[in-house]
């Protein structure tokens, strides 16, 4: 599977869309009970979707498609194109899309619209408006129309590919966090209700639309993959908001727990310190059970993830002001950072992430330095190190990555 679109389309924050299709693609879990049956294609529909290619590689604008394109594009089953103006303007873009044509597998391409309108160019009644980005066309030209036998486009004849949309409602640039979309429409004076239901619904769209690629990937109508999507995340919501109950529970304690902590401070120091102790090891658990990878497949939890984590880093925070030369404290506030990268990681927020996870590997290099003979700390930082490593390579910034792996 190959993903197709101009490296400027996936380095905006929350809009890093090839990042995100690409992570969703590949966690996806296809329903036990498709795995190994015959597809409308004939063919057996497998137990993930993997490996998904992608590169950040731009040609100029005399260059033919590279070798190494090419050959990745001959060994992919599908070509997703994802869809804008910008992917209009480029050839990159639309060499990929006649190569894939042009090796019979044209009837394997899907597109996802992320901005602008497909094949309002061809339409004599709309208008492209420059100044709004909405209104441009979005489709490249080799996506709009059919080879000749010759191999070249037919602009006689247009065809309408697969398409997801992936735009905001009001035909906007679609944004990959449906919390980052809720706060914007605060930012706008919209009432939160109004803007929760807003963001609800275009958590639901993106989620269908990524469904409409998955089962177009799979080779199954959308409304069977629906049904059994929503079933299998619905039994598995179940089990998770058990386990979140613990987690919220745990939070409650650790308040609680805290809160006794200070108290009994002025009681006795050897009491208090073991009271902070047990706290330290509630949020140290707590920060474990929300770092687990796959809670990133449970509809309506990111948000809860995220603010949890946060509530943990305070936490931690608090803790480093009452004893700033705990090493154990220091390690558990940068995990937290680290968990919290993990997170937005997870929803596309790649920006955000980053920086969450430097901040951690810095304290920790400085902890380093300041406990040389501390191997906790040197423990630590090489596990971080290496996933900061693997941020800036899901997001194809090697020279970033390779300090770190």
């Amino acid at each position: 599977f190959r993903s197709s679109y101009r490296h400027a389309d996936n380095t905006e924050e929350d809009q890093q869309w090839a990042t995100w299709l690409h992570h969703q693609l590949e966690i996806y879990n296809v329903p036990e009970d498709l795995i190994g049956t015959i597809n409308l294609r004939g063919e057996s529909i497998p137990d993930r979707i993997y490996p998904v290619f992608r590169d950040e590689v731009s040609l100029s604008a005399d260059a033919n498609l590279s070798t190494a394109i090419a050959h990745a594009l001959d060994h992919s089953q599908f070509l997703i194109v994802l869809c804008s103006p910008r992917a209009v303007q480029s050839q990159y873009v639309n060499e990929e899309i006649l190569h894939f044509k042009r090796i019979g597998k044209q009837d394997r391409i899907m597109a996802a619209l992320i901005l602008g309108e497909p094949n309002v160019s061809l339409d004599t009644q709309k208008v492209q408006d420059p100044e709004h980005a909405s209104t441009l066309e979005c489709f490249p030209r080799a996506l709009q129309h059919p080879l000749t036998v010759d191999g070249h486009l037919d602009p006689s004849r247009v065809i309408e590919p697969i398409a997801a949309n992936f735009r905001l409602p009001d035909g906007g640039k679609g944004i990959t966090n449906p919390n980052v979309y809720k706060q914007k429409l605060l930012r706008k004076g919209f009432p939160k209700a109004k803007a929760q239901s807003l963001a609800n619904s275009y958590e639901e769209q993106i989620n269908n639309a990524r469904l409409k690629i998955i089962a177009g990937i799979l080779g199954v109508p959308l409304e069977r993959l629906t049904q059994r999507d929503k079933l299998y995340q619905l039994n598995k919501a179940r089990a998770e908001t058990r386990r979140f109950r613990y987690i919220a529970g745990s939070m409650f304690l650790l308040t609680l727990s805290t809160g006794v902590a200070g108290l009994l401070a002025w009681q006795g120091k050897q009491e208090a310190g073991r009271n902070f102790s047990e706290a330290r090891q509630t949020v140290d658990s707590f920060v474990y059970e929300i770092s687990r990878k796959e809670l990133a497949d449970i509809p309506g939890l990111q948000e809860l993830r995220e603010t949890f984590a946060r509530r943990a880093i305070a936490q931690y925070a608090d803790f480093i002001k009452r004893n700033p030369h705990n090493i154990e404290v220091q390690i558990g506030y940068a995990n937290a950072k680290v968990t919290l990268g993990g997170i937005l990681g997870q929803i596309g927020s790649m920006h955000a992430a980053e920086r969450e996870m430097r901040e951690a590997v810095t304290l920790l290099e400085e902890g380093s330095k300041y406990y040389p003979e501390e191997s906790r700390y040197k423990l630590e930082l090489a596990k971080h190190r290496i996933e900061l490593g693997s941020l800036y390579w899901m997001v194809q910034q090697p020279q970033e990555a390779s300090p770190f792996v």
